[in-house]
């Protein structure tokens, strides 16, 4: 039997991106541990999805890593991962391993309950829009490394961001008889750890739909607000008023802010690898490089025959 409970403590999970040249050191709440009846010590479950807006490989990859809860080094500890298929739930691609490390894969995928299956499809359903709205994402490598603030909407809103024209808001902040809304905007950048966001707040008139901006500021997150100088109807003492007052209604709010500026950084790191990737198709395209067949593998690496990936007709 299997028990997954989230670990109360912060972890802080290092990762490599080779395509834009950066390594990250993330704080990661509420990670799940999964606890095994087989095993006397528990371990560190991270889940991951296929970032290739074009397959539908329908799968949940699983990667599991020994831990000591009392912070004790453990002198060899179990690593493994696997490959969930969302329709038959067991493991794809198997391959041979060590009888231990089988034995606990075996009982993890026999004991998944049907929430547990819920939230690998909607995490991966999750993944998937987060990456379609990426591919459809344009901008140059110099505005992402250029530190300029984007919306949080304009990416992720199929609708856009109301700054821009378009409908989506991130949030609503009722205050006493106002109704705010807020657009929060972050740096892409993948190499700045500005460790902030921007927060607009706007008034739409319902009549006309004309956005007038009320105020801004920036908040750090670690650090006071600092709030924009072009203020023009409210005092620095109201703003922290607003702001103090939506925190106390929606206590998560910080930490919504605080993975949506990961999730930001992503996108930049997406704009970039899709950068060098254009540049590298072109230069293998050159003269005197080996055409690509309809029927051959894409280069992109998704799997697909060609035709059906990178060479289908836009």
């Amino acid at each position: 039997m299997i028990k997954i409970e989230k670990y109360k403590e912060t972890v802080h999970v290092r990762s490599y991106h080779p395509d834009v040249d950066v390594e990250d050191v993330v704080e990661v709440k509420n990670l799940p541990l999964v606890r095994f009846s087989s095993h006397e010590r528990p371990f560190f479950m991270f889940e991951n999805h296929c970032q290739n807006p074009d397959c539908d490989c329908n799968e949940t990859v699983l990667a599991f890593n020994e831990i000591d809860e009392t912070g004790a080094q453990i002198a060899n500890p179990i690593s493994f991962d696997i490959i969930l298929d969302h329709f038959t739930w067991q493991e794809n691609r198997k391959r041979k391993r060590p009888k231990k490390v089988q034995s606990l894969i075996d009982e993890f995928v026999s004991d998944l309950s049907d929430e547990m299956k819920s939230e690998f499809k909607e995490n991966y359903s999750n993944a998937k829009a987060e990456s379609r709205n990426i591919a459809k994402s344009e901008m140059s490598i110099d505005d992402v490394y250029s530190g300029d603030m984007v919306s949080y909407a304009a990416v992720f809103n199929d609708n856009g961001s109301i700054m821009s024209g378009g409908t989506g808001v991130s949030f609503i902040v009722e205050y006493e008889e106002l109704e705010l809304y807020v657009d929060d905007q972050y740096c892409i950048n993948p190499k700045c750890d500005c460790n902030a966001v921007r927060l607009v707040f706007l008034k739409i008139n319902e009549e006309t739909r004309i956005v007038n901006i009320l105020f801004s500021f920036s908040v750090p997150f670690q650090g006071e607000i600092e709030i924009d100088d072009n203020i023009t109807r409210y005092t620095k003492e109201e703003i922290k008023k607003i702001y103090d007052h939506w925190l106390k209604s929606d206590p998560e709010i910080i930490d919504i802010l605080e993975t949506r500026y990961t999730m930001m950084k992503e996108v930049g790191k997406g704009l970039i690898a899709k950068h060098l990737s254009k540049k590298s198709h072109k230069h293998t395209a050159g003269v005197g490089q080996k055409k690509i067949g309809r029927n051959d593998p894409c280069p992109c690496g998704s799997g697909k025959k060609y035709k059906k990936c990178c060479g289908k007709p836009k």
